[in-house]
């Protein structure tokens, strides 16, 4: 079960802004904000990025823009290397309303993607990926 949570901070790592400010230069922006709340995002060209330490916490934020967001819609990918798998389920028991929360997760060090995928009750999806390091 540990391995499982590990996967769906790294994703929640993964997923998207800085300091509570949405971030939508590397995602679909129909769809609802993705927000990373904690831990701090790391500002770069390409994929954000998320470094923190095998213990930390955890906090993502889906805001609507024209609709409700759909929270059953959510998916959630842990990536390393060339494998690639859903955690999806294993986030659920953190969701509170429109955010995942999590305090305390132990994660594994290395390097991980997470990519997130939502839509809100309209139909107009959002998705974003998120480079994590774990020291």
């Amino acid at each position: 079960m540990k391995d499982h949570v590990s996967y769906v901070f790294m994703f929640i790592l993964v997923v998207t802004l800085v300091g509570g400010v949405a971030n939508d230069a590397h995602a679909n922006n129909k769809g609802p904000h993705i927000i990373l709340k904690y831990p701090e995002l790391m500002r770069t060209a390409s994929v954000q990025t998320i470094r923190t330490t095998t213990s930390a916490h955890f906090e993502l934020v889906f805001e609507p823009r024209e609709a409700p967001v759909d929270m059953y819609s959510l998916t959630v990918w842990a990536r390393k290397g060339i494998f690639k798998k859903s955690v999806t389920d294993w986030l659920k028991p953190y969701i509170r309303g429109n955010a995942i929360i999590v305090d305390g997760i132990k994660l594994p060090q290395g390097e991980f993607v997470l990519e997130v995928q939502i839509a809100d009750k309209g139909g107009e999806q959002a998705s974003q990926k998120f480079r994590v390091f774990v020291q």
